[in-house]
């Protein structure tokens, strides 16, 4: 273990404060409001939440469950996408040794991973960081410093330029968990104070989920009572649902903005259209624009999942019905995802030559499902074979099934996929569009179910996947 290059002064920032001053080359110091963002004013609120009087935090590594690997990669994504930051790391802190554990991380290559997932357990946090930094953290206070005051093992020390670390603790019940570090490079080292709330904000939520899980898995094996477990539950919800409305309305906004800076764009090729330079130069910007506008869309998509998942928590789930034709359904949505996968072939079959498959149902909620299935199928299956959507009838069901190529979900598996927040292990994402936090087969589920009708899988690891619903046929 080798110290730092430089031991400067760091900068030390109290936990829901922003009136101390500031000085640091990492911290932009021009004086100007800063407005609170729909997250941070949500944050603000969560003081007022109860606590987990009964839970005591679990001295074991909670830190190797894979509920918590599994959402904290998620969390560490969700970060990254909201700030303009080049990693996000989460690390666990366990107790009594106090070594420290990566947890997840994004924006690292596969080499940088492997390098901290070889030292996870190996080092303490006082062997990474000086005495006063590690008080600093202990008192609830964010810190930004160059990675240079951090003590790197000779082993991957070279594997970032100098970087800015702004660095947010995770506290459970007044117990230092973990940390949260975002890292700066080159151009973008400064931090604004809109950066510093927002690290804030997600590293409440990082510990809000966390506290959740770890609850929900104590619950579950010591047999909790079924009035607290529903307490538990309707009070995740409840934030689930608010927090989801909190950041749908800017990302709705964005959304807006971007289209009306790809319509400009179109509008400006259109001005210059015999000169090849500035067309270049527009197709650079159109790519980045669509870049965005997907990731946007994903998110939306995301959010939209969790509020759903919300209004079926408390029963406030409504289907708004109406009389359809279901291969109507299945042609506009295969219609409207293929163009996103141009090199991806979707083939559509009807079984009965007249096509005609009469439901009652409410619509959108019917072309969510068939949009979850093949959004799965695409996932994970190469786009050397075709996604095969197919509808078909008997005397009292109509029946929907999407077929991939793809490796097949194990027996084990086939279990829990329906069940919520329940995702699959060792399974390859093809198109990184698996962001449903578990929770888009258990829509699907219900969806159908509230139509009176069923879902299904056939799968053999290696052989594919048939993921398949049922609904009655509209007689008469």
């Amino acid at each position: 273990m080798r110290k730092g290059k430089h031991q400067g002064t760091h900068t030390l920032l109290k936990a829901g404060s922003h009136s101390e001053s500031v000085v640091s080359t990492h911290i932009k110091t021009e004086a100007q409001k800063v407005d609170p963002t729909p997250l941070q004013t949500f944050v603000s609120t969560l003081s007022d939440l109860p606590t987990y009087q009964s839970f005591k935090f679990p001295e074991q590594p909670w830190f190797l469950l894979s509920e918590i690997t599994d959402i904290a990669q998620r969390l560490v994504e969700l970060a990254k996408n909201e700030m303009d930051c080049d990693q996000v790391v989460i690390y666990a802190h366990s107790y009594p040794d106090n070594y420290v554990y990566i947890l997840s991380a994004t924006g690292l290559t596969d080499e940088q991973l492997h390098h901290r997932c070889k030292a996870a357990g190996l080092y303490t946090m006082s062997e990474y960081l000086d005495p006063d930094i590690i008080a600093t953290l202990q008192a609830k206070k964010v810190v930004v410093i160059p990675r240079s005051q951090i003590h790197i093992p000779l082993e991957y020390e070279e594997d970032f330029n100098e970087q800015a670390m702004l660095i947010a603790p995770l506290f459970a019940q007044d117990k230092l968990v973990g940390l949260l570090i975002v890292g700066r490079t080159e151009k973008n080292q400064a931090y604004d104070q809109h950066d510093i709330n927002l690290v804030k904000a997600i590293a409440t939520l990082i510990v809000l989920v966390i506290e959740h899980i770890l609850v929900m898995r104590s619950w579950t094996i010591s047999h909790a009572n079924e009035l607290a477990l529903k307490e538990s539950n309707q009070r995740m919800n409840t934030f689930i649902n608010q927090i989801s409305h909190e950041l749908n309305t800017p990302l709705t906004s964005m959304i807006g903005n971007l289209q009306l800076a790809q319509l400009r764009l179109q509008r400006c090729r259109r001005e210059y259209p015999d000169q090849p330079d500035i067309q270049r130069r527009m197709d650079s910007l159109q790519l980045l624009l669509h870049s965005a506008w997907e990731s946007a869309h994903k998110q939306k998509h995301l959010i939209g999942h969790m509020i759903d998942d919300a209004l079926l928590q408390s029963n406030n789930f409504t289907l708004r019905k109406g009389r359809y034709n279901l291969a109507n359904i299945a042609r506009e949505t295969v219609a409207t995802i293929q163009p996103h996968f141009p090199d991806h072939h979707i083939r559509l079959t009807f079984v009965d030559k007249a096509a005609c498959y009469p439901v009652f149902i409410d619509s959108e909620r019917i072309e969510e499902v068939l949009h979850i299935y093949i959004d799965n199928a695409l996932a994970y299956s190469s786009d050397q074979y075709p996604i095969d959507v197919t509808i078909r009838k008997d005397d009292k069901n109509v029946y929907a099934q999407v077929h991939d190529h793809g490796p097949g979900i194990s027996p084990e598996d086939q279990v829990h996929i329906w069940e919520r927040f329940y995702r699959t292990k060792g399974v390859g994402v093809q198109h990184e569009l698996d962001l449903s936090l578990g929770l888009s087969l258990y829509l699907s589920r219900s969806i159908i179910e509230l139509h009176q009708g069923q879902v299904g899988i056939t799968s053999i690891p290696g052989g594919g996947s048939t993921f398949w619903f049922s609904i009655p046929l509209l007689q008469n």
